[in-house]
């Protein structure tokens, strides 16, 4: 975008990957970079957060005045060029908010907002060393939830005491808050996607319990879908269960550089909708793979 570029960034994740620091808050944030200067537009109960960054910026807060008005005012000292660079994606900033963002500029009709939205996000897309740690880190914490979740969980327990039992696990093995919660299904709730865990639903006998975790290390996740089954498992619950761990291992194998997404993905469902074919000949359930 140039030395002298006006950059202005609200979403999050890209406010974490430039400057190292993020908030669990959803009012508007925004990090402006302006003749050669950083500066912060935040929310007066976020400003403490953003004072320790660790970053040399320029902190600039509202309470009850609009935000929109305070970044215009920023951009209008000594505006760069006639271009605007914005993240028109943003879950935090709405187009509606940018245009009005534009409107308030002087001689507004002679400047242009352009997005680059895709640009941060695909700077964010190669991971270092470090990030693919971060990463590792944060399903070990999952892995740990898990086995503890599989010794605590029996019938008569609630979704809800599930979902406590896992997040207290990820939390004591080093997670941080994640952006979303657990989510515990067990029976009919299971064909709800996204089901909350409820406190009045048990979990009983012959029936299927799924588990999500997600857990967070410096803020980058990694997360994990299991499910049990309540007492013995059916013959079609063994067949389903072997194609599945099939279908990971062809798609962990098909994992390359240049490999196509559109690829694994049928690759996968393949084998798994051939799962309970009588003619199916990749099926046998007592052929190990792990």
């Amino acid at each position: 975008c140039g030395s002298h570029a006006s950059i202005v960034l609200t979403n999050p994740n890209s406010l974490y990957y430039y400057i190292n620091y993020c908030s669990p808050g959803g009012s508007f944030i925004a990090l402006i970079y302006h003749n050669h200067r950083i500066t912060f537009v935040v929310r007066d109960l976020e400003s403490t957060n953003y004072k320790n960054c660790g970053i040399d910026v320029e902190i600039c807060t509202y309470a009850e005045n609009d935000p929109i008005d305070m970044v215009a005012n920023i951009l209008s000292n000594n505006l760069c060029n006639s271009e605007i660079y914005i993240e028109a994606s943003s879950q935090r900033c709405s187009v509606f908010q940018y245009e009005t963002l534009l409107s308030k500029l002087p001689n507004s009709s002679s400047i242009t907002c352009k997005d680059i939205s895709e640009i941060t996000t695909r700077a964010r897309i190669i991971k270092s060393s470090n990030e693919i740690e971060y990463i590792r880190m944060a399903a070990t914490y999952v892995a740990h939830a898990y086995k503890h979740g599989l010794v605590k969980v029996c019938v008569g327990m609630t979704e809800t005491h599930l979902a406590g039992e896992l997040a207290l696990q990820k939390m004591r093995a080093g997670s941080e808050w994640t952006s979303y919660p657990e989510f515990v299904s067990a029976g009919k709730n299971g064909t709800m996607g996204h089901h909350a865990p409820s406190s009045m639903k048990t979990i009983d006998k012959d029936e299927i319990v799924f588990m999500e975790i997600g857990a967070s290390h410096m803020r980058y996740h990694a997360s994990r879908m299991h499910t049990i089954y309540m007492g013995t498992p059916p013959l079609w619950y063994i067949r389903l269960e072997y194609c599945i761990r099939l279908a990971v291992k062809e798609a962990t194998k098909m994992c390359k550089p240049g490999a196509m997404a559109k690829n694994i993905d049928r690759r996968m469902r393949d084998i798994i909708e051939n799962a309970f074919h009588s003619s199916s000949t990749t099926v046998d359930c007592q052929h190990k793979i792990y």
